[in-house]
């Protein structure tokens, strides 16, 4: 490998919700660039989804099929085709999948697509599952997915030559002609939240009314290209004048199968196809899971007010388990959150048994690092919607550093279990680079401690997860209040000497609130050390010698599994010199 080319991986997560569908597609994609898709797939369509069916798959997992109207193709001369995505609503339970491209109702693009065997049937239909999805600029005339951007000359060129194929697009010159036609004047506020319900006001002069082509978008947390928008849900649109328009900052909606909005400048289609972006850029700070503008609430199956997690045995014979509690106390110490190990297990990951669950899984695609499936129920006469499983799979297939002690190849495992709880936290995808929400990681760098921003989302799904609700049978969140587990393991201060004699002596120290043990070294005029252990803030040292100089070091090992981050000296010597 060359040292000077780090490598990059995508963090996915799957999360399986009870509303509506929801798929981040920025980690969970093949996250292959456009090249290679063209090479990997048996076919490429240009087309839009038009229908969407949802169904149980072994009572494990929940399927959507999506009808595509075939604009263009590689080589299929048929109207419609069928598209296989894990993730969807069946009933008032909602699978959903983060990090998989994101199929919402009437998208529109450039579909990579291999033969399914998810559904068997004994009709002459053709099922496929997505490998990849890319959308056409027509500004820059280019194809665009999350890895690369090609022109779509050379696209053409590479279909030729792999399938025999090329496609048409809309004239970039025409659509450019377009724009600046509409002006902005202001955005504000330029920081929102996903799902807050917080408001953007936008000023300017030929928006129109909102009929016809009329839309305003942002930029799309499912893509690191800033070229790529999600349009804003017509429901979100308070007012649309022809020199204001107001709308409700979106979060990961899973009713309507949206992935929210992201950090990035504000597009206005008014109803004539005029078309601008705004010079002023907006800070999305946090993306919640929302059903109908509702936040998803974290619950307490063993209605003790805990969240627990059970961890497979074989990643806790890796070493994995002192990273995935460091993982859960640093939410619960930052945010309020309440999660627990709860113990190992075996054979019970990926499925919908009301168990949290981290594990190994080899079916993770080869460039992804883990991959979060939640289960919710939606709860639409009442307003709330419940989280029921949650189970994040770890690639067994990587370098995994289980410490801090990297080397350059190895990935943090730590690092990636934040951000795959943050999903598990209901929490979705940033496109804010520092955030722990930031779908990818590199490799030897570890990003572990979780931001303002991270942290801001935390505790706006806590506040919701605190509450009773009827929408199932298990119970609210209780706050973690652990000073015994948050408290940092302090350094041993306020040493005291007394009955200090010429063989004796009796020492004591300030008490630290969570200690387990305290940890003592001594020794005298230099000589061998010795170790010794107190339960207690004091210590009595017997049979030493007259007039010796004793060395002390002290160490506190605390409940939280930490120790003081330095050692205490202390130095005195016995009497008996004269």
């Amino acid at each position: 490998m060359n040292v000077n080319n780090k490598l990059i991986w995508l963090l996915t997560i799957i999360v399986n919700c009870n509303v509506t569908l929801l798929k981040g597609q920025v980690c969970g994609s093949s996250n292959l660039p456009i090249n290679k898709l063209i090479n990997i797939t048996e076919l490429v369509v240009v087309g839009k989804v038009i229908d969407q069916q949802s169904f149980w798959h072994n009572k494990n997992d929940i399927y959507t099929k999506h009808a595509i109207a075939v604009k263009q193709s590689s080589n299929q001369n048929k109207d419609t085709i069928f598209v296989i995505t894990e993730g969807g609503t069946v009933d008032d339970i909602t699978f959903e999948v983060y990090g998989l491209p994101n199929l919402t109702l009437h998208k529109e693009g450039v579909f990579f697509l291999n033969k399914s065997d998810i559904i068997a049937t004994k009709t002459n239909s053709v099922f496929y599952n997505l490998t990849d999805f890319a959308i056409y600029n027509e500004f820059t005339n280019t194809l665009e997915n999350v890895n690369s951007t090609v022109t779509l000359a050379n696209f053409n060129n590479m279909m030729i030559a792999k399938h025999n194929a090329s496609f048409y697009f809309n004239n970039a010159a025409q659509k450019q002609s377009k724009l600046k036609q509409v002006s902005i004047a202001s955005v504000s506020p330029i920081t929102v939240a996903g799902g807050n319900n917080d408001i953007v006001r936008i000023t300017g002069d030929g928006f129109g009314s909102l009929t016809g082509s009329a839309k305003v978008a942002m930029r799309s947390p499912a893509s690191l290209n800033p070229s790529v928008y999600e349009d804003i849900d017509p429901a979100h649109i308070i007012s649309w004048t022809d020199r204001k328009i107001e709308f409700i900052v979106p979060g990961d909606e899973i009713a309507i199968s949206t992935s929210g909005v992201a950090s990035g400048k504000v597009k206005i289609t008014n109803q004539l196809g005029d078309i601008t972006t705004s010079t002023q850029t907006i800070e999305v700070i946090y993306n919640k899971k929302v059903f109908n503008g509702v936040p998803v609430s974290l619950r307490s199956k063993d209605n003790d007010g805990r969240v627990a997690y059970y961890v497979e045995q074989l990643l806790i014979d890796d070493g994995a388990l002192p990273a995935i509690k460091n993982a859960l106390k640093t939410w619960n110490c930052t945010t309020g959150s309440n999660f627990v190990y709860a113990g190992a297990v075996a054979n019970v990951c990926k499925k919908y048994d009301g168990l949290n669950v981290i594990c190994y899984d080899a079916s993770i695609a080869t460039t992804t690092l883990g991959s979060t499936r939640v289960v919710s129920r939606n709860c639409s006469s009442i307003g709330f919607a419940d989280q029921l499983d949650a189970d994040i799979r770890i690639n067994p297939n990587i370098d995994w550093c289980f410490t801090d002690a990297i080397e350059f190849s190895q990935f943090h495992f730590e690092s990636v279990m934040m951000h795959e709880l943050g999903h598990a936290f209901m929490l979705g995808h940033v496109v804010n680079e520092l955030d722990i929400m930031y779908p990818t990681l590199t490799n030897n760098v570890i990003k572990s401690e979780p931001t303002n921003n991270d942290l801001a989302g935390g505790v706006a799904v806590m506040s919701n997860s605190t509450l009773e609700s009827s929408c199932s049978s298990y119970g609210a969140i209780t706050a973690n209040g652990s000073a015994s587990e948050c408290s940092a393991c302090s350094n041993i201060s306020n040493i005291n000497i007394g009955n200090l004699t010429e063989n004796s002596a009796y020492l004591s120290w300030e008490k630290i609130a969570n200690v387990l043990t305290y940890q003592l070294k001594y020794r005298f005029n230099g000589a061998q050390w010795y170790n010794y252990s107190s339960y207690t803030n004091d210590a009595i040292f017997f049979d030493l010698p007259p007039c010796a100089t004793v060395e002390c070091q002290f160490l506190a090992h605390c409940s939280n599994d930490g120790n003081s981050i330095n050692e205490t000296f202390y130095t005195f010597t016995t009497l008996g010199c004269e």
